[in-house]
């Protein structure tokens, strides 16, 4: 009795960390590490908890910490020996850890081992024999020879080896000389070139997604860096598609910053050494439109700019919720020319600008200034207009109505001059500069400009 008064005394009064989730499950393991190190033979979690006072939604990650502390001091001198896994099995047994979850405990942290061992090792590009023999015993102690142990880590964990391969690069790619000692490597982990380069694949995919998620984040790579990459990806034997994936993006990013910051000089350069199928590639490959085809189809369909937009009563609107002022748009001829580039072009002059569609983005240019905008950067969609003008070329009618509707969507009896009137389907684009929005007479190109 008096014990028990003792703990309770003492769990009340010792002192705590703040109450943050970490901490505090950080500081019951702690104490239930010290009761089972005390008393092993009469340890029982379930009393222990009870008298710490754990609240019952943090039992389980306890428990998982306490697990942790143990199996960490046994890895304290990089090895865990035969008695150190049984008693690990009875401590797990203690606090409640199910086998399974013991093992993948296990697994985990002898990677993060490996992992820092591996470290150590690669950077002499060489494993000597001791050091193979310590990768061996860590494999050991979960049950696995270093092979298979080496193929999980590599296939979960190899982005380790491709930093290291990616240090192997210089200027004239990665020597031979340098990929034999990284494949010597790979061999001392009794891995094969191709077994140690089909584990390495998702996390050499990973690396070609981080790298293009850097190019998207505006960070331009020189040629140097780009061949760099390419003899990278040679090496680990991505395929041709990864580099035309960092080419494309690279070309695109080039000319994306020249249409953030124009000059028309630049601006051509970029786009005459910009072949067609590469630059456009990445925008319209999901529609099968090539950029010469989309631009006669911008050409040749009519454009309205809106003026003035306003919500309206349905019933004496023809049915819509929304009436438009629009104004249209003249073609521009002679655009490439004016712009000195090679590449097809489409140009609109319209009341707040005139606009040049390009392989790779809209030039609106107001007052001699120029403002350059991705074609991700737009918004679109399609929308359905009441037409009570002439009905373009190529236009789609999809229904008709009447100019006053009744509630059942027919036409209202009370009006004498009250006409049928098509409703066809028109492209609506959204450009995110003084509110400029167009429409256009062709309801697919919304779709092949934006990737909808």
């Amino acid at each position: 009795m008096l014990k028990t008064s003792w703990a309770w005394l003492k769990s009340r009064f010792e002192p705590k960390p703040d109450p943050d989730l970490e901490r505090w499950v950080r500081w019951y393991a702690n104490r239930v590490a010290e009761r089972i190190a005390a008393r092993p033979e009469t340890f029982r979690f379930d009393q222990v908890a009870t008298e710490l006072q754990v609240d019952p939604t943090l039992l389980e990650f306890v428990a998982d910490r306490t697990y942790r502390l143990f199996l960490r001091r046994a890895w304290a001198d990089a090895e865990v020996t035969a008695g150190e896994q049984r008693m690990l099995g009875k401590i797990a047994a203690m606090v409640g850890i199910a086998p399974q979850r013991a093992r993948e405990i296990d697994l985990y942290t002898a990677k993060l081992v490996f992992r820092s061992m591996l470290a150590e090792t690669l950077e002499d590009g060489q494993i000597d024999p001791n050091e193979q023999a310590r990768l061996d015993r860590i494999a050991q102690s979960v049950g696995m020879q270093l092979p298979q142990f080496a193929s999980q880590f590599l296939r979960d964990d190899g982005r380790l080896f491709i930093d290291m391969i990616a240090q192997s690069v210089d200027a004239d790619g990665i020597s031979d000389a340098r990929w034999s000692r990284i494949i010597g490597v790979g061999r001392a982990l009794g891995l094969t070139e191709d077994q140690m380069l089909g584990c390495l694949a998702p996390s050499a995919n990973a690396l070609v997604d981080d790298l293009l998620d850097r190019i998207a984040g505006d960070s331009v790579l020189d040629k140097q860096e780009l061949q760099c990459i390419h003899s990278l990806i040679d090496r680990l034997r991505l395929g041709v598609d990864a580099k035309r994936r960092i080419t494309r993006a690279t070309t695109r990013l080039t000319i994306v910053h020249q249409l953030r910051d124009p000059s028309i000089q630049d601006l051509a350069a970029c786009l005459n050494g910009c072949h067609d199928g590469e630059c456009a590639a990445p925008v319209f490959s999901s529609t099968r439109v090539t950029w010469a085809e989309l631009a006669r189809k911008l050409n040749g369909a009519t454009w309205w700019e809106i003026t003035r937009a306003q919500h309206a009563n349905w019933k004496y609107s023809a049915g819509a919720s929304r009436t438009v002022e629009r104004s249209q748009l003249s073609h521009l001829s002679g655009v490439a020319r004016q712009l000195r580039v090679s590449a097809d072009v489409a140009g609109l002059s319209g009341f707040k600008a005139s606009l040049y569609f390009l392989p790779i983005g809209l030039l609106a240019m107001h007052r001699r200034e120029f403002h350059g905008f991705t074609y991700d950067d737009l918004a679109y969609e399609t929308v359905s207009f009441v037409e009570e003008g002439e009905i373009p070329r190529g236009a789609e009618i999809i229904d008709h109505t009447w100019r006053y509707v009744n509630k059942s969507g027919g036409p209202d009896a009370r009006f004498k001059d009250n006409p049928r009137m098509p409703v066809c389907e028109y492209g609506r684009i959204v450009v995110p500069w003084h509110s400029l929005e167009l429409q256009v007479s062709d309801a697919a190109i919304p779709a092949q400009l934006g990737r909808t």
